[in-house]
Formats: structure tokens, sequence, C-alpha cells
């Protein structure tokens, strides 16, 4: 993860329709994949969405303060999107995602 490329994301949405929750995918990660993310969180790195030419940003996480002393930071990945799209004719006008971190 070096956060400089655009790839097309396997969302798919369809225009002017509510979608039921779905899976997007499912992976493993390696013990030195979980090390980048919680690098990452803990750096308050953001994701960036395009949709119909618009931006949408999400926080990749949250860090939650330590719950002992001598224990770093918890890093809680955002594993659950939801998209909200207001539209003007057959135009999206604005697009935002809301993100639960206590789903899992």
């Amino acid at each position: 993860m070096d956060g400089n490329r655009q790839i097309a994301s396997p969302y798919a949405i369809a225009f002017k329709a509510d979608a039921a929750p779905a899976t997007l995918c499912t992976r493993s990660l390696s013990p030195a994949d979980v090390a980048r993310l919680r690098s990452a969180v803990l750096a308050n790195w953001v994701t960036q969405f395009r949709l119909d030419g618009l931006p949408v940003y999400s926080f990749l996480g949250r860090a939650d303060a330590p719950d002992r002393p001598g224990v770093g930071a918890r890093a809680r990945l955002f594993t659950h999107h939801h998209f909200d799209l207001k539209f003007n004719g057959d135009r999206v006008v604005e697009a935002t995602v809301r993100t639960d971190p206590d789903q899992r």
C-alpha cells in the first residue's frame, strides 16, 4: 500500500435503486497485511471513491485509545460502507459514505 493508485472497485451501484447489504469480498490477511493496515489506520489514511465523477472520502479505520497502560492503540478497520446518494434528475449531485466500526 502506498496510496498513489486508483483502481476500479467491485462495488456495483445501480442508479436510483436501493440495495440490500451484500458482501463485497472476503479475504484472509497475513500478519504482514495486518501490520500494514494497522499502520495506515493509525496514520489516519483516507480512502477515496469516485462516483459519477464526484469524490467520496472515508477513513480507512479508527484508532481506539488503549484499554491498558503500556498497550498501543487498537486499530479498527472499517469493513462496512453505506453509500448515501442524492440525485437531481439524471445526475448524482451528492455522494457520502458512512462506516460502522462495530459491524463485523
